[in-house]
């Protein structure tokens, strides 16, 4: 056989074992929300936390304070009601439920519930700051969607959502 007559076999590809929970996971960069569920499951009960709320609250202060970043470490961390949580631990505890997903992931997948603890927490997004700057009138409501696993959000409110876009492509486009 000839490299030019090569022909596939497409049933044969198509039993091929496929994996994809992983390959849609990464595709869109999100997770199940099932499986953010059990990574807020399973870091309650590693570090001891009395309840869902207050994991949920303490892990949402931890992103809103930069601790999706990618270079977040040790340092980057986020105490509440006596529980401290850092970039590191919460990595762990994602990595450990599902392997190779990362905190970003996490982030896109629960924004709604993200922003909605930031508002009862009352902690900006890890953006806001730079945001006010140019958008002195920008309020708290809306400063809690200035993080940047909003971006794509159609819940995160339009002038948030279109600034940091444009702050993205002044960061890594310019």
């Amino acid at each position: 056989m000839t490299i030019e007559n090569i022909q596939l076999d497409y049933k044969k590809i198509r039993e091929l074992p496929k994996r994809k929970e992983e390959f849609k996971q990464k595709r869109n960069g999100m997770l199940e929300k099932s499986t953010c569920w059990e990574i807020v499951e399973n870091l309650r009960k590693k570090k001891n936390i009395p309840d869902t709320e207050t994991t949920f609250a303490v892990i949402t202060g931890l992103v809103q304070t930069g601790g999706s970043n990618k270079n977040a470490g040790p340092n980057t961390n986020y105490e509440i009601s006596g529980i401290t949580l850092n970039a590191n631990e919460f990595s762990n505890a994602i990595s450990s439920t599902m392997k190779n997903a990362t905190i970003r992931q996490f982030c896109r997948t629960m924004a709604d519930e993200i922003a909605m603890t930031a508002q009862a927490i009352e902690e900006s997004g890890d953006l806001a700051k730079q945001m006010i700057l140019e958008h002195p009138e920008l309020n708290n409501e809306d400063a809690v969607w200035c993080s940047n696993f909003q971006t794509k959000n159609p819940k995160c409110p339009k002038k948030v959502r279109d600034w940091l876009i444009q702050n993205y492509n002044k960061r890594f486009r310019d």
